[in-house]
């Protein structure tokens, strides 16, 4: 069963089954094809015989805001 997704990673390796979100031009943002292609991949990998784990990540290759709104919140509690 071979099946390549737009947005997802599918590695099946010693018995480990891992489904990556890649999708970081959108921060790994859920859309209805991701979420049909995360069913799909699922589906998948329930069907997988020698399969005893699955596990779900997420890619990060892009720079998050979290820390830019930390400093800025840091920067007003300061300056009140």
């Amino acid at each position: 069963m071979t099946a390549s997704y737009a947005n997802l990673r599918y590695e099946s390796q010693d018995r480990i089954v891992r489904i990556t979100i890649d999708r970081p031009e959108k921060r790994n943002a859920l859309s209805q094809e991701l979420l049909l292609q995360l069913l799909d991949a699922l589906d998948r990998a329930a069907a997988e015989p020698d399969a005893c784990s699955t596990g779900l990540m997420v890619s990060v290759g892009y720079s998050g805001s979290g820390s830019a709104s930390s400093n800025s919140r840091s920067s007003r509690a300061r300056s009140s």
